[in-house]
């Protein structure tokens, strides 16, 4: 099964290639062809022919998206048309990754796929946009809708806590904003496992959530990337943690409250399931230390 990964750094796309230990995959990033000109991109998926794509690309700035609406539309939406095309003229199957912010956060409970989509920042729109076109397309497309995305790799909240950790005695996180963080390389195994394992014998077109079983805040999260660490190593300042309200914390763009999904119709339908979140924070730390 020819599988292309398209994004070279990011998250998600550097776990792949950590998990790759059998050299299965082959990688496209910006530096191969110009996602904002089709043409570009055509050229470029001609050349490799794949029969799975996996879009791991997406403008995640969530602020700077405010002020940057072009470029995160182009690479949101844009982007994932000229592949949705490309797919469905030559047969190849798409998986797609997109996020909790496709919802304004209002709900009182777990998110489920067929919930309406409301966001409430650029970002989430532009995610939602490119979750329509897929789905009116013609292509075959699985999309995993997932959620506080953090791993060894790149910018995110694990390694700003560390790090603010190791420079702080005091600290405010946020406490009611509430969401399941997932690690980037169990989403990155799972999907792996399901490409080449099963042959992807349940790959059905749809919207799946894939989340951890746990929920908690952005300040509980902390705590525990906190406690996790400190089992590894005693290099942090960090003695007080305070909790704020998201009021109380100023950004560009706005944030759901809740982020709560249910993942069950991914387990249920494809038989996919993300490992408990407690081991995965373990496992990210120790790869902080490797």
């Amino acid at each position: 099964m020819k599988t292309l990964v398209i994004g070279k750094h990011g998250q998600l796309a550097s776990s792949f290639k950590k998990v790759d230990q059998a050299f299965q995959l082959s990688f496209l990033g910006q530096k191969d062809f110009q996602f904002a000109d089709r043409h570009s991109v055509v050229t470029a998926l001609n050349k490799i022919k794949p029969q799975v794509i996996v879009n791991c690309a997406a403008y995640t700035l969530v602020d700077l998206a405010e002020k940057e609406k072009d470029s995160c539309q182009k690479l949101n939406v844009d982007f994932v048309s000229y592949l949705a095309d490309w797919c469905a003229e030559n047969n190849c199957k798409l998986i797609h990754f997109s996020t909790d912010y496709v919802f304004n956060g209002m709900k009182n409970g777990d998110y489920v796929e067929s919930d309406f989509i409301d966001p409430i920042n650029w970002y989430g729109t532009t995610k939602a946009r490119g979750e329509k076109y897929l789905m009116d397309s013609k292509a075959d497309v699985v999309i995993f809708r997932i959620s506080w995305v953090y791993s060894e790799f790149g910018s995110n909240f694990l390694k700003t806590m560390i790090r603010l950790g190791k420079e702080r005695a005091t600290l405010n996180i946020v406490g009611d904003q509430v969401g399941s963080p997932c690690y980037a390389a169990n989403v990155a195994e799972v999907i792996y496992q399901w490409i080449f394992s099963q042959k992807l014998s349940t790959f059905k077109k749809g919207i799946y959530h894939l989340v951890p079983s746990a929920q908690m805040s952005w300040f509980e999260f902390a705590s525990k990337i906190f406690a996790a660490y400190r089992l590894l190593s005693q290099g942090l300042k960090i003695n007080v943690l305070g909790k704020i309200l998201t009021a109380d914390y100023k950004t560009a763009a706005v944030r759901p409250l809740n982020s709560r999904m249910n993942s069950g119709r991914a387990l249920q339908e494809l038989g996919l399931r993300l490992e408990p979140f407690e081991r995965s924070l373990q496992r990210a730390i120790s790869g902080l230390h490797s």
